[in-house]
C-alpha cells in the first residue's frame, strides 16, 4: 500500500508503520474524523493506547500542525504523550524527530516535518495553555476538568484552526463531558472531515486482550456502582451516594497547586487513619488559619509497616507542621498507636468509631465540602474514595455511613478526622511569629 493511501486509512497506517493492532471500539474510534469526538473507556480497555496512536497519526498526516494532549496534571497528560514516544522507538522512527522528546517542564514532542505534539496539565485554571492554537486538542478524564476551563481556556485554543476536540475518560460528573458525549449519541454523526459530533463507547470487557477472569474478580470487589462506572463506563445516578460530585469538584480546583510548605503563624490540624489488616495508614494536614478556606496542605499513605514506624511519622509529621490538634482513631490497632503518642503529640484525640460517632464525623466533613470551605489538589484515591462512599439503610439503626463494597475508604476517614480536629478544637497556632 502506497504512502497516501496509508495516511489516509488510520487504522492501517497504525498496523503497518506502527505496529499497533487495535480492537475492534479502538478502531472505530480512530478512524472517526467528526469535529468533535467523545469516548467513554472503561479501565484498560485501551484509552492511551489509541490516543497514542491517534496522536502520531495526525502529526505524520498533516505536516507543520499542533497537538495537545491536556489533563488535570502533568502526570496524567503526560501517559499517552509518553506511550507515543515508546511506539516511536519501538518501530524505530525516532529518526523523524527533529529532537529528544521533553517531558518538563512540559512534553513536547517535535517533528521534522514541523508537527508537535504537547502534554501539558490544566492546573491553575488553564494557565499553562491559554492563549495557545492548536488543530486539534484532546482532553484525557475530561470529566474532571471544570467546564469554564473548557469554555473559556481550551475551546478558545481550537479558534484559528477550526480544530478537532477530543474528549475521554470515565464518566465523572454531569458538566460538559456529560452533555458533549450524549449529544454525539443524540445526532449518531456519520465519518465526514473535521464535521459534527461522535461519540463511543468501550466498556473494559471489549478490549479483547483483557482477561475475563480478571473483570469478573474486579466485579466482585467492587459495589456495582464502581463497577459500573470504572470498568463498564456508564454514567450512573448519585442516588444513595454521601458525596454528589459537584461537591467533591468544588474542593478540588485543579487550577490550584495549594501551599505545601510550613508557615510560621498559621494553624495546622492533623487526621489519621491506621492501618487494619489490608487497609492503609492515611494522613492529612490541613492549615486551618482561614476558617472559611481551610486548606489540605500535606499527605501520607502507606501500608505493612510496624507500629513504631507509624508512630514515628505521626511525630514527625506533627513536628513538621507545629500541629496544634489531633485527631486519630482509636479503633482496634488504633489503641496501640493512642499509647505511643499520647504525651508526644500536642492535643491528641483519640476518636473511637461507632454507628452514631461515624455519623457525626462524616457529616461534619461533608458540612465543610458542601460550604466550599475545604480545598485540597485532585488526588485519585481520595476522589474515587468520595465519589463511591455510600449510605447503607439499617433496619436497626437507620442510615449507616460506609465506603464501597469491600474497597478502602481511609482517605475518606483521615480526611474526615482531620476536619474533625478542626471543629472539635479552639485550636491556635503551636508556633507564634515573635
Amino acid at each position: 500500500m502506497n504512502r497516501d493511501l496509508l495516511m489516509d486509512d488510520p487504522e492501517e497506517f497504525t498496523r503497518e508503520i506502527l505496529k499497533v493492532t487495535l480492537h475492534e471500539k479502538q478502531g472505530k474510534y480512530i478512524a472517526n474524523r467528526a469535529q468533535f469526538k467523545n469516548a467513554l473507556w472503561g479501565r484498560r480497555a485501551g484509552k492511551s493506547t489509541v490516543d497514542a496512536v491517534d496522536l502520531l497519526h495526525w502529526a505524520f498526516k498533516y505536516p507543520g500542525i499542533p497537538q495537545y494532549n491536556l489533563s488535570y496534571s502533568h502526570d496524567q497528560a503526560l501517559i499517552s504523550f509518553g506511550y507515543a514516544e515508546s511506539i516511536m522507538e519501538k518501530c524505530g522512527l525516532s529518526e523523524l524527530l527533529d529532537s529528544e522528546p521533553v517531558h518538563s517542564p512540559f512534553g513536547l514532542m517535535k517533528f521534522v516535518n514541523g508537527s508537535t505534539i504537547h502534554a501539558r496539565s490544566l492546573q491553575h485554571r488553564g494557565k499553562f495553555v491559554r492563549g495557545k492554537g492548536a488543530a486539534r486538542v484532546k482532553v484525557d478524564e475530561a470529566g474532571i476538568i471544570p467546564d469554564n476551563v473548557i469554555e473559556e481556556v481550551v475551546m478558545p485554543m481550537l479558534t484559528d484552526w477550526d480544530g478537532q476536540m477530543c474528549k475521554s475518560g470515565t464518566p465523572w460528573g454531569r458538566g460538559h463531558f456529560h452533555k458533549s458525549y450524549h449529544e454525539g449519541i443524540a445526532t449518531k454523526s456519520r465519518p465526514a472531515p473535521l464535521k459534527g459530533n461522535f461519540s463511543l463507547h468501550c466498556p473494559s470487557w471489549e478490549n479483547p486482550n483483557i482477561s475475563r477472569g480478571y473483570i469478573e474478580r474486579m466485579k466482585r470487589k467492587m459495589s456495582e456502582i464502581q463497577f459500573r462506572t470504572e470498568y463498564g463506563a456508564e454514567w450512573m445516578d448519585e442516588l444513595g451516594r454521601v458525596f454528589g460530585w459537584k461537591i467533591i469538584q468544588r474542593c478540588f480546583d485543579i487550577a490550584e497547586v495549594l501551599e505545601a510548605a510550613y508557615r510560621n503563624a498559621h494553624v495546622y490540624v492533623a487526621g489519621w487513619d491506621f492501618a487494619k489488616h489490608l487497609d492503609w495508614t492515611v494522613g492529612y494536614v490541613l492549615d486551618v488559619t482561614n476558617p472559611d478556606d481551610i486548606r489540605m496542605v500535606w499527605k501520607d499513605r502507606f501500608q505493612k509497616e510496624s507500629y513504631e514506624y507509624v508512630a514515628k511519622r505521626v511525630r514527625e509529621v506533627s513536628e513538621m507542621y507545629h500541629v496544634s490538634a489531633t485527631c486519630v482513631d482509636s479503633t482496634g490497632v488504633g489503641e496501640v498507636l493512642v499509647d505511643r503518642l499520647r504525651g508526644v503529640v500536642p492535643n491528641l484525640e483519640a476518636f473511637t468509631f461507632s454507628v452514631q460517632s461515624k455519623g457525626e464525623l462524616i457529616n461534619n466533613l461533608k458540612i465543610l465540602m458542601e460550604q466550599g470551605r475545604l480545598h485540597f489538589d485532585f488526588d485519585r484515591d481520595l476522589v474515587d474514595e468520595l465519589t463511591y462512599y455510600e449510605y447503607e439503610l439499617s433496619g436497626r439503626s437507620g442510615n449507616v455511613l460506609m465506603g464501597t463494597q469491600d474497597e478502602h475508604d481511609d482517605c475518606v476517614t483521615a480526611l474526615a478526622l482531620a476536619a474533625w480536629a478542626f471543629e472539635a478544637n479552639s485550636v491556635e497556632p503551636a508556633v507564634r511569629m515573635v
